[in-house]
């Protein structure tokens, strides 16, 4: 059996769309727990609506505390021995777990995982993963961050680190080490649904990016020891360019110096052979934060 795990806070807008996509999937051997993390809105009202759809639906109610606590405590209850995360504002196609079931069982897999949609609105505006993707450990640690989209055998689970921002980041990519097998489908199963005013999109400065240094250390306390250079790309990717770059945005330069400082254990991140596989521009804008050459990099950004 398969648990689906979704936590939801003030859904109304968006959890009849994913009841329904969860309504009409093709493969009948889950159990669906959403996980309520201090709804004000009607988001419960909607579900108990849906209860009747259902075979095996579970709901549990918490205060506020989270998407790490609410994934942890739907984790705690849950009787499937594969695991899969949908979030509530997201949409699956009707043959997802079908497809991600059949394939570990014809492959004997603890992980598999698959290429999703972006949408806005009911416009499909690309797939999140370009180019080839293989199987195996580097790609899904490279290419995987976010707990969704992915059917993974409970046993391997990490807890999310409650509280915090970039939760997923801390431990997902080290679901995989002890995994003996990790497949890849191609075909976009899963609809992540676009929205402006994530933490990503604030308008103003947001004390929850600083997550990301908390995160960044749990992600390299686990990873480093087996996988240096995949541990020495993740750190340059998410901190010495995403988070840089969106420090930079707000004038953070504190804090961009703080980032330059743990890249320092990284003198030769330029030769990682990860980094030497992106593009001219993201390799500049990485080397420009970590000289601290801001006049040039807003040249180069504008």
């Amino acid at each position: 059996m398969i648990s689906v795990i979704t936590p939801v806070y003030n859904g109304e807008k968006y959890i009849e769309r994913f009841l329904l996509s969860m309504a009409n999937q093709s493969y009948s051997d889950f159990e669906l727990i959403i996980v309520d993390d201090g709804s004000q809105d009607r988001t419960m009202e909607i579900i108990d609506e849906f209860r009747y759809l259902f075979a095996k639906i579970k709901v549990i109610s918490q205060i506020n505390q989270g998407q790490g606590a609410a994934r942890n405590h739907g984790i705690a209850i849950a009787e499937g021995e594969f695991i899969a995360f949908i979030d509530s504002d997201d949409t699956v196609s009707s043959e997802y777990l079908a497809i991600l079931a059949r394939k570990q069982e014809a492959l004997k897999a603890d992980i598999v995982w698959c290429n999703a949609s972006l949408l806005k609105g009911n416009a499909a505006v690309g797939q999140l993963d370009r180019g080839v993707i293989s199987d195996g450990i580097e790609s899904y640690i490279l290419h995987n961050a976010g707990p969704c989209r992915k059917l993974f055998r409970k046993e391997l689970f990490i807890p999310f680190p409650e509280g915090i921002f970039y939760e997923d980041l801390a431990v997902v990519p080290l679901w995989g080490i002890d995994a003996k097998r990790i497949v890849y489908v191609s075909e976009p199963l899963y609809n992540y649904h676009l929205h402006d005013g994530s933490t990503m999109h604030q308008l103003s400065f947001n004390h929850k990016l600083d997550d990301i240094f908390l995160a960044t250390s749990i992600l390299k306390r686990g990873l480093e020891k087996q996988y240096p250079q995949l541990t020495e790309f993740l750190l340059t990717d998410h901190l010495l360019h995403a988070a840089s770059l969106r420090y930079f945005k707000f004038k953070a330069y504190d804090r961009l110096e703080k980032i330059v400082k743990i890249m320092e254990e990284y003198p030769n991140f330029v030769k990682n052979e990860f980094y030497r596989k992106e593009d001219w521009k993201y390799r500049l804008v990485c080397y420009l934060f970590y000289k601290k050459k801001y006049r040039i990099l807003k040249m180069v950004l504008k």
